[in-house]
């Protein structure tokens, strides 16, 4: 234990523990601390199970939690964690026709890869800066765009966007209904005063019907209003078809075959056939969203009709805009959803594919001499004598899959995307692809390190909890889940939560109010199953705990790694570990756990060194990396270094690329070489909190907490004193008495400076500064970056304990006040 007592340890309270994502396990220390017996937990997260199996136990699995059997999760009293997407324009299939993404609402109704159509619980969004994949399937070479992290369907189930490889394919369901369409109810004018209301009597079973509907949706047009010669409108149900003069020959039979009384025009360029018929008139409109070609598309009924209806549907379509050249059928429009639509239903009538690709992009044309604008067009074709057995194309009884052609991949920053939980199957379906709901869902920050790997599995967490009834859940997430902009999600969560049972409260906590040397915020919800008799109360900060603990108090005995103040032996090319050789200088590292080697009077090359507690390990730094720091002080003019009386700000566990990080000594704690001061990077202040600890990795130095001397910051500019502003960069330079200030992820002018030394703080201090005891040690087999991303994601030790005594209280008040009500009462 450090001599700040963060977790006293407790006699067991009686009561179970799972603990879902765990990260390492720093919840999980917290609640041991508080009494309760850990019984299983789980991460995806390789690492984050290393390390939880290194000090909690074996009961810990490794694992996509959304594919794991909820069977398998033991009963308990408490399960206890801290729970991916398109960007805009993305089109998703729905019962009412192509949404595009942003569009989705709570309620609607999409198509899942299992065919069928299920609910929307709640659409998200979120700001998302990390990896960009676009994803360009044979066949389909509209180039789909998602997050690194965001699951596709595949012969190899589903598979994330960033383990995609060339040779997979990508799955979506075949379309096996076989059913005509209703018939629509309308009201009919009778006179002025009157309406009735009716349905429509269209021949629905006729093919001669839907080579007409097929054929209008190709070209033809509504006309809504009529100009009478009182210079009025009124409503006028009006359907206009275009033909040369070959088409007209062919629709015309049509018509007369229906029996419906038409007029031809001739045009300068074409002839235009006209009739009015309500009917008509409503029952084409299902097919466009407006009154341009672009507009058009096909709903989903008519995917679901029967085999030789669909068939002549698409003959009619093709009479009307199809055309043979040069060995291929092909079908042009300025409506991508027109052509997608008409794609799958001629997967289904010919049981093959035709490629869609984009032919046209928007932009000025001339025809016939004059400038024109002219939107992007598509194309959807195929070989003539193209067969079912095409090159990149399996079929299974339920499935086509298409063969990955092409995986790009970029770096976006603070790109809006999207992503909605569905009911039961948990996926939907793009214009010819199959995709999971993405879970992952983090609400604050800008970049990757808060985003995460996986992000936060709410709505998983959520089904487990329903699954299997704990007596109560403690729910942890980051602070954006609560700000206007995610605001709509949190409120479904909780209410979410109450559906299935469960008395719900929630508070934003600052862990430096409850006796954490750090100013981190997180939001946690805790909920009581329903029958217990209350609701959860947050217990309340102690005068002795309120924002009293500084950096001094947790980090302040620690040995300064070499280099730093204390000057520790530093070797040229690696950083030591206990019991290792040093070449040239025949000394050896200090063990914790074992008597230290006889001192020789004055011989340099016999020095033993220092071991500090594990976990303080530094880095090297590049000379590229040197440069870079230098580039622009003005980087670190922009937030003040806090010194050593503060609380930390944010504390960000990301191990940018060559930028200098910290090298201390005990578990996690090795020393390194002096850094040169450099921009992007303000200091922490040992009797200030410390700034949150964030997780992640994508090489840009904001948001690091590294060491500076005390009370004051060296810059090619200027030197500047504590409290001192920094000209009109909104930052200063803090002094012993005052608190951190929270920094946001990889933001060059949001990172912490150490107190003593330019440099990060170890992952041993970032430990420290999340209330961990010294016990915990992370294993030496996992990377600097690894490290930093556990102590980052995870929950301040101190906090999870005393949450976690609170709610042990209650839960055992309300189980000996039931039990004495049932007593009672018999």
């Amino acid at each position: 234990m450090t001599r700040y007592d963060v977790t006293p340890q407790l006699p067991p309270n009686g009561f179970t523990v799972a603990e879902l994502f765990a990260g390492g396990g720093l919840m999980a220390v917290g609640l041991r601390a508080a009494g309760y017996d850990l019984v299983w937990a789980n991460d995806f997260d390789k690492n984050a199970v290393k390390a939880y199996r290194h000090n909690l136990g074996d009961h810990v699995v490794h694992g996509d939690i959304t594919a794991l059997d909820i069977d398998s999760i033991p009963d308990v009293d408490v399960i206890a964690g801290g729970p991916p997407c398109f960007p805009a324009g993305q089109r998703i299939i729905a019962q009412d026709g192509f949404k595009r993404i942003e569009e989705i609402q709570k309620g609607d109704k999409v198509l899942t890869h299992k065919g069928r159509f299920r609910e929307v619980v709640v659409p998200m969004k979120h700001d998302f800066t990390g990896d960009l994949y676009t994803i360009t399937p044979k066949y389909y070479r509209i180039p789909i765009k998602a997050t690194a992290e965001h699951p596709f369907w595949t012969e190899r189930g589903f598979v994330e966007a960033k383990d995609l490889t060339p040779n997979d394919y990508l799955g979506f369901p075949l379309n096996k209904e076989s059913k005509l369409p209703e018939q629509l109810e309308y009201e009919v004018v009778i006179n002025q005063t009157t309406k009735k209301t009716t349905k429509t009597n269209l021949p629905f079973g006729l093919t001669a019907f839907w080579e007409l509907v097929g054929y209008w949706v190709a070209d033809g047009w509504t006309r809504d209003r009529h100009k009478r010669k009182s210079n009025t409108k009124r409503q006028y149900y009006g359907v206009v078809l275009a033909a040369n003069e070959k088409k007209k020959e062919y629709i015309t039979q049509v018509l007369t075959s229906l029996g419906i009384k038409y007029q031809v025009s001739q045009e300068r360029t074409c002839y235009k056939i006209h009739f009015s018929s309500q009917e008509y008139w409503l029952f084409f409109k299902q097919f466009t969203k407006g009154n341009r070609a672009s507009d058009k598309m096909i709903p989903e009924f008519a995917q679901n009709l029967p085999h030789h209806l669909a068939k002549a549907f698409v003959n009619g379509f093709y009479n009307g805009d199809g055309c043979t050249s040069n060995g291929y059928i092909s079908f042009t429009s300025t409506s991508i959803e027109l052509l997608e639509g008409l794609q799958r239903l001629l997967l289904k009538t010919e049981g093959k594919l035709y490629s869609l690709v984009q032919s046209h992009k928007a932009g000025k044309c001339y025809i016939e001499g004059r400038e024109v604008n002219v939107k992007d067009s598509f194309t959807l074709k195929t070989g003539v004598r193209s067969a079912r057995k095409q090159v990149g194309v399996k079929f299974t009884d339920d499935y086509v899959f298409i063969k990955v052609d092409r995986l790009e991949k970029e770096h976006v920053s603070n790109l809006p995307v999207f992503n909605f939980e569905v009911k039961e199957d948990n996926s939907y379906c793009l214009p010819l692809i199959a995709t999971h709901n993405c879970q992952d869902y983090s609400v604050a920050g800008t970049g990757a390190g808060e985003n995460g790997e996986r992000g936060k599995l709410v709505w998983a967490y959520l089904r487990i909890i329903e699954a299997k009834r704990p007596k109560a859940f403690i729910f942890e997430n980051v602070k954006g889940l609560t700000t206007k902009k995610h605001r709509p999600t949190f409120d479904a969560l909780l209410a979410r939560f109450e559906e299935i049972g469960y008395r719900v409260s929630w508070r934003l906590i600052n862990a430096w109010d409850y006796g954490v040397a750090q100013k981190r915020e997180r939001v946690f919800i805790v909920g009581i199953r329903e029958g217990l008799g209350f609701t959860y109360e947050f217990p309340e900060p102690s005068p002795e705990d309120y924002r009293t603990k500084v950096l001094r108090d947790v980090i302040g005995d620690l040995p300064e790694p070499n280099g730093g103040v204390n000057a520790h032996v530093q070797t040229q090319a690696t950083t030591v570990k206990p019991e290792q050789n040093l070449s040239f200088q025949r000394g050896y590292v200090a063990d914790w756990e074992k008597p230290a080697r006889t001192v020789n009077t004055n011989r340099l090359d016999h020095a033993e060194i220092h071991p500090g507690p594990k976990n303080h390990n530094p880095q090297p730094l590049s000379d590229k990396a040197l440069e870079y720091l230098q580039r622009d002080p003005r980087h670190l003019q922009k937030h003040r270094p806090p010194t050593v009386d503060e609380p930390s700000p944010t504390l960000p566990a990301v191990l940018h690329k060559g930028v200098p990080y910290g090298l201390f000594y005990p578990p996690n704690h090795n020393g390194g070489i002096p850094a040169k001061e450099y921009p992007g990077h303000t200091a922490s202040n040992l009797d200030a909190p410390a700034k949150t600890i964030v997780a992640g990795a994508n090489g840009v130095p904001g948001g690091a907490n590294c060491f500076y001397p005390p009370n004051h910051v060296q810059t090619r500019a200027t030197t500047v004193k504590p409290r001192q502003r920094l000209s009109n960069q909104r930052g200063y330079v803090a002094d012993m008495d005052g608190p951190g200030r929270t920094v946001n992820t990889c933001r060059l002018d949001h990172a912490e400076i150490h107190p003593r030394a330019p440099r990060r703080f170890t992952v041993r201090e970032c430990l420290r500064i999340q209330s961990v005891p010294d016990w915990y040690v992370l294993p030496d087999d996992l990377s600097l970056s690894a490290q930093y991303r556990i102590v980052g994601n995870g929950v301040a030790s101190r906090v999870a304990y005393l949450l976690g005594i609170a709610l042990a209280e209650q839960l055992r008040s309300s189980v000996i006040g039931e039990r004495l009500r049932t007593e009672v009462s018999a």
